[in-house]
């Protein structure tokens, strides 16, 4: 009797937990993936790359990467410089306007009515000629008698003008349709009166405005180029975030947790699985 009482018990004992297991529902015995904790990172890797597209450096702080640091100043320097550039462009710019109206254009005899600037081209053509010539070269007959001489810039758009409508190298006579085709062109691309100029005896003043307008035109393609930089910046910074975001997801993948219970012979054990994916 004494040696049958603990066998009883023991078998008491087993008996609920084999019927249990026995019991229990065909999910409860597959293993299961467990959830991945969200964490602050992995919540943020969306935030980060729109971060980034903004101001760059922005997404690499966000994940907890050091290299933000790098990205942000070459933001800030990028945007300093392009201003500082682009101010020079406008200092050099104003400079050698200076120059043309108190020396070229001046000298040209053309002071009355005010100082008149525009564009750019027309101080780029200053530095290929000498003088813009005549407008008009007999004020006394009707109409315009365009510049002659192609040394000058005026003489140079008339026969260019020519060119263009004298076909065959024939010279046409005014009112024909060729010559005022011609005439036409020449209103249209030539310097009038209002703005004509010459550098006559005053070449040192032109090679210096020559290297005023090459240095303000340097200054602005600089600040340009920093434009590009700037842009370069936020698509790396934006990549670097996404490619990080997309690592650490792949990374997160890679370990699994499952457990459950097996069924074995009439009963049923707990397992307990860890994988890790290379």
């Amino acid at each position: 009797m004494s040696c049958r009482f603990p066998l009883l018990a023991l078998w008491l004992l087993l008996v609920p937990v084999t019927a249990t297991a026995q019991q229990l529902p065909p999910a409860a015995t597959e293993p299961a993936r467990a959830a991945q904790p969200a964490g602050p990172r992995n919540a943020a890797a969306p935030a980060a790359v729109v971060a980034s597209m903004l101001l760059p450096g922005a997404g690499q702080w966000l994940q907890g990467q050091s290299r933000w640091v790098p990205y942000l100043a070459v933001e800030v320097w990028s945007w300093l410089r392009f201003r500082q550039r682009r101010a020079d462009s406008r200092r050099l710019a104003e400079r050698y306007r200076d120059l043309a109206w108190n020396v070229a254009r001046r000298v040209s005899g053309i002071t009355d009515g005010g100082r008149r600037d525009t564009v750019f081209e027309y101080y780029e053509a200053m530095t290929h000629y000498t003088a813009s010539g005549l407008w008009d070269m007999s004020e006394s007959q009707e109409g315009i008698q365009p510049e002659q001489d192609t040394a000058t810039f005026n003489g140079q758009v008339w026969w260019l003008a020519r060119g263009l409508f004298f076909h065959g190298g024939e010279d046409f006579p005014a009112g024909s349709p060729e010559y005022e085709e011609a005439l036409a062109y020449y209103r249209q691309h030539g310097i009038p009166e209002r703005y004509a100029w010459a550098w006559s005896g005053s070449s040192l003043e032109q090679q210096v405005f020559m290297d005023l307008i090459t240095d303000s035109d340097d200054a602005y393609r600089e600040g340009t180029r920093m434009l590009g930089l700037i842009l370069a910046n936020h698509v790396a910074s934006t990549v670097d975030a996404l490619i990080t975001a997309r690592l650490r997801a792949l990374a997160s993948d890679r370990t699994s947790f499952r457990s459950g219970l097996a069924p074995e012979g009439t009963g049923a054990r707990l397992r307990t699985e860890v994988r890790i994916s290379f």
